[in-house]
């Protein structure tokens, strides 16, 4: 019984999904040499969220109270998604979903193009601990 259960969960949870854009990142990730190279993200023209998975290794993380900043930008430095965390924070959603963070983006807000996703100390006084590029394909 509890198996159909979560099985019946399980097809809830793709049915929930059909349709929408879901692109896989890695952090930090290998550098694509071209913008062919960037892994593309579908949008769909009726859609209202697109979703990145960012598997992110906690070794360039520290997991204490030192905060972070998250932040998807567009290629002309336009912030699209943006949020602040702890790195016990980043720790604990990472563990909590098996190595990924779940980025819901408003569709709306993504033109054709290039993205960059950062993760920063939040002092703004070092280089992003993680950076990792996709490309927007309407």
């Amino acid at each position: 019984a509890l198996l159909q259960d979560q099985i019946r969960v399980l097809k809830t949870n793709v049915d929930e999904l059909a349709g929408r854009s879901f692109l896989s990142l890695r952090l930090p990730a290998p550098i694509p040499r071209g913008d062919s190279e960037l892994p593309p993200l579908h949008i769909g023209p009726d859609q209202e969220r697109a979703y990145l998975a960012v598997e992110i290794s906690l070794q360039r993380v520290r997991t204490d109270s030192t905060r972070y900043t998250l932040e998807v930008v567009s290629s002309e430095g336009q912030s699209i998604f943006k949020t602040d965390l702890t790195g016990s924070q980043i720790q604990a959603k990472v563990e909590e979903s098996q190595g990924i963070l779940f980025l819901p983006l408003p569709a709306r807000d993504l033109a054709a193009g290039n993205y960059e996703v950062r993760l920063k100390p939040a002092s703004g006084e070092a280089p992003p601990s993680l950076k990792t590029s996709f490309r927007v394909v309407r």
